[in-house]
């Protein structure tokens, strides 16, 4: 319990001390440093009054369990979680899989063939968080909360044997998902109120997030020792392409702390434009002027700018490309559930990167990017020709 409450202290000095840019993301700060005070006297008390409770007791299955996996958020986020799915497939070939989500990212879970139902939630919470207020549902308080009473119904009737809420961070309340009467509920032991769990997971600060997901599946009798992160997504629509090699870049977020500079991005595109691969600049409408800028300063047909695909177009291209470049944002994990290599810059400072950032005594935001043999991750301070030279090992450059 000591560990939980150490661990929760971390990420809100990290939320204070972390650099911020612009008002909006300050206001979100101070939103947060609130919303903590207020969550941390919740937890003690929680912790309080349920402490006869056996967070890590063994969780009886059958062999064809009905299972939720909550996954509210980003794209992003989403796409990365669905590396559990074939894993829990593998040891119940019977499970019954559904997904509850944001609206919005149905899109990655479409044509899913190992995911029965897909459920839909509007956290109120996250209309407070920098750069999701735009993909909020519409309507007010009053409005998400009875959909949320009304999902909770639905999801009650279906009498699942596991739900695994996936969220660590804020907000992340299991009051929701314990409403919903499963037989267990899995959470994170960093998670809000998680005190209401039937088994808590430890969250590391210092782990891969995709080693923190595996914990998730333990309480299920599934061995996770030699499990490999492989994301999915089956959800493809063809697009013309170049005829010639070529890769796509993703160089552009809502989040100016993960951005490279346009000059490095220009100066790689020069190099590889020399080697004859040809460039897919990509992004969404509100980049056009930032890609068209670097398509100037490269000066070359061979770059071609995309900011209006569908995911499931974006993805086709990204499989028929030789690799994958950007910053750690929604593109780098399409690429990696599409099977390519990647090349990821990381603001190692801002978002905390394994084996990369030094171990400090606070994090908030980190990287979900994980090592393997298909990433290839990059300081925001490194040079052209350090990522170029990577390319090269890569082995499609000519």
């Amino acid at each position: 319990m000591f560990s939980k409450y150490q661990k929760l202290i971390q990420r809100f000095v990290g939320n204070i001390i972390r650099p911020r840019f612009g008002w909006k993301k300050k206001l979100t700060k101070v939103l947060k440093f609130f919303y903590f005070l207020i969550s941390f006297v919740i937890e003690i008390v929680g912790d309080l009054l349920f402490f006869w409770k056996n967070h890590h007791k063994k969780i009886r299955i059958s062999l064809s369990p009905k299972i939720l996996i909550v996954k509210i958020d980003q794209f992003g986020d989403v796409l990365f979680s669905t590396f559990l799915v074939p894993l829990i497939k593998q040891q119940y070939p019977d499970a019954i899989i559904d997904y509850l989500i944001h609206p919005k990212t149905e899109v990655l879970l479409q044509k899913n063939p190992h995911i029965r139902k897909i459920f839909y939630w509007d956290d109120v919470g996250f209309r407070f968080v920098l750069g999701r207020e735009k993909s909020s549902g519409k309507g007010g308080f009053l409005s998400a909360f009875v959909n949320a009473c009304r999902t909770i119904q639905i999801l009650k009737q279906s009498h699942y044997d596991v739900i695994i809420n996936t969220r660590a961070y804020i907000p992340s309340t299991n009051i929701w998902w314990k409403l919903a009467r499963p037989k267990s509920l899995i959470s994170f032991d960093i998670a809000e109120h998680s005190f209401l769990a039937d088994v808590c997971v430890s969250y590391d600060l210092y782990a891969e997030e995709w080693q923190n997901y595996l914990k998730l599946l333990t309480p299920l009798e599934i061995s996770i020792h030699h499990a490999d992160f492989e994301p999915e997504i089956y959800n493809y629509e063809e697009m013309p392409l170049p005829t010639t090699p070529f890769v796509v870049i993703a160089p552009v977020s809502f989040d100016i702390e993960r951005q490279w500079s346009d000059t490095k991005w220009v100066s790689l595109i020069v190099l590889l434009k020399k080697r004859g691969v040809a460039v897919i600049l990509s992004g969404i409408p509100s980049h056009e002027s930032y890609l068209r800028h670097i398509a100037e300063q490269v000066g070359d047909t061979n770059v071609v700018i995309h900011t209006n695909l569908s995911i499931p177009q974006l993805a086709y291209a990204m499989r028929k490309s030789e690799c994958v470049l950007g910053i750690d944002s929604f593109p780098m994990h399409l690429g990696l559930a599409v099977g390519k290599h990647i090349v990821c810059v990381v603001n190692e400072g801002a978002y905390y990167v394994p084996q990369i950032s030094r171990k400090t005594w606070w994090i908030d935001a980190r990287c979900m990017i994980p090592h393997s043999s298909y990433t290839h991750l990059f300081s925001i301070h490194s040079s052209v020709s350090d990522v170029f030279v990577s390319l090269e090992k890569i082995g499609f450059l000519r």
